[in-house]
């Protein structure tokens, strides 16, 4: 298990221009989704740090357990389970990190699943 204490609002220069982002919202206990946001990755390198600062502040942290990484043709996809210490939830988390023009590795998709506890 890894812990995701820090924040590194770096991080979000690691995203591919051309990365497709997205974030999935499921009620808890079923697969119903109740909302899918896509982020434009140039939008979501300045939204990123803003985010976790929030997070930071009201004491949110996530570790990161069951890791799979598979080799593609284009890079290498990994999962993980995420869970949320301040919402109490554990949900799928991908990415897919690939090589650059530039000889680079960036992120070129993230999906983040998040969980809608029934009365919150």
């Amino acid at each position: 298990m890894v812990c995701h204490r820090e924040f590194h609002p770096d991080l979000a220069s690691l995203y591919s221009k051309k990365a497709h982002i997205e974030q999935v919202g499921r009620l808890e206990g079923t697969d119903k989704v109740v909302i899918r946001l896509r982020f434009d990755p140039r939008q979501w390198k300045k939204l990123m740090p803003k985010l976790m600062e929030e997070a930071k502040a009201k004491g949110d942290r996530s570790s990161f357990s069951d890791w799979i990484f598979e080799e593609m043709p284009e890079g290498v996809a990994i999962t993980a389970t995420r869970f949320s210490e301040l919402n109490q939830y554990s949900a799928p988390h991908r990415l897919v990190v690939s090589k650059a023009e530039g000889g680079e590795w960036l992120i070129t998709e993230e999906t983040m699943n998040v969980v809608k506890k029934l009365g919150r």
